[in-house]
């Protein structure tokens, strides 16, 4: 590939899919780290321009597929944007990435979380480790959890100060429709509320002195919770090492995305 060297090739690991429909068969799974002179969004457009050769198939998300390459980390670069996330946003959970990652490229350095790519892999490789499942209220973080507790069968525990130090964070975001939306079904219910709009009973205590926070205040509130999980120059030094950011408007689909993010680790 013009502007492309091929540096080092991890060995290839025959891994269960993970996330998708049911009945897929297993994957091959490597890393490999390149020299190019090439941009990162000139990268994923060859990419992509590769998987288009080899008939990948993207009218189903993680459905079967012949071959699926993604960019996982471009030097020490941060990135957010509707086309590129650098580094890639869900690997830190994801087993299949970091092992042959680490048989590579070991003490390549991960910025958002000031570590390195062993101890990413070390991170999820304790016995049992803690998974926090947070977002600001109206978020759904009580119905998400106990939807991965229920898929994986783990063991549900109430912990708002994060006492316990987990090992990984999934991060819900709520966009200001999605939180203005279960706000005001909050409001025109009788009676006490549940799942999802149970948390926004307690808005105001966490946010403000008001007694049901507003939308504006909510989001003041996640914007603050992304950067002491996410921002390299902002994240707090006790944050969990692996941080998975997941859309919290689609909650079927957060929680399928959260299930995936937790069963990855094994």
């Amino acid at each position: 590939m013009p502007g492309v060297t091929l540096d080092t090739v991890s060995r290839f690991r025959e891994t269960r899919p993970v996330g998708g429909p049911p009945g897929q068969r297993c994957y091959l799974n490597g890393a490999c780290a390149i020299e190019t002179d090439l941009a990162p969004h000139d990268v994923l457009g060859m990419l992509a321009a590769v998987e288009n050769t080899l008939h990948r198939d993207r009218r189903e998300r993680w459905g079967d597929r012949t071959v699926d390459l993604d960019l996982l980390l471009y030097e020490d670069v941060v990135l957010d944007s509707p086309e590129l996330t650098l580094p890639h946003p869900r690997m830190t959970t994801r087993r299949f990435v970091l092992e042959p990652c680490t048989e590579i490229a070991a003490e390549w350095w991960f910025p958002p979380s000031a570590c390195t790519i062993r101890d990413l892999l070390d991170n999820i490789s304790i016995p049992d480790p803690l998974i926090a499942v947070v977002g600001v209220p109206g978020s759904g973080a009580p119905e998400i959890t106990a939807a991965v507790a229920d898929a994986t069968m783990a063991r549900l525990v109430h912990d708002p100060r994060l006492a316990l130090r987990p090992q990984v964070a999934i991060l819900l975001l709520a966009d200001a429709a999605t939180l203005e939306e279960r706000l005001a079904f909050r409001c025109r219910r009788d009676g006490p509320p549940t799942d999802i709009f149970a948390d926004i009973v307690s808005a105001g205590s966490a946010v403000c002195d008001a007694p049901v926070a507003t939308v504006e205040q909510l989001l003041q509130f996640q914007d603050r919770l992304v950067r002491r999980l996410r921002c390299p120059d902002e994240r707090d030094a006790a944050a969990p090492k692996a941080v998975v950011a997941i859309d919290a408007s689609d909650l079927g689909q957060a929680a399928a995305e959260a299930t995936a993010a937790v069963e990855a680790m094994l």
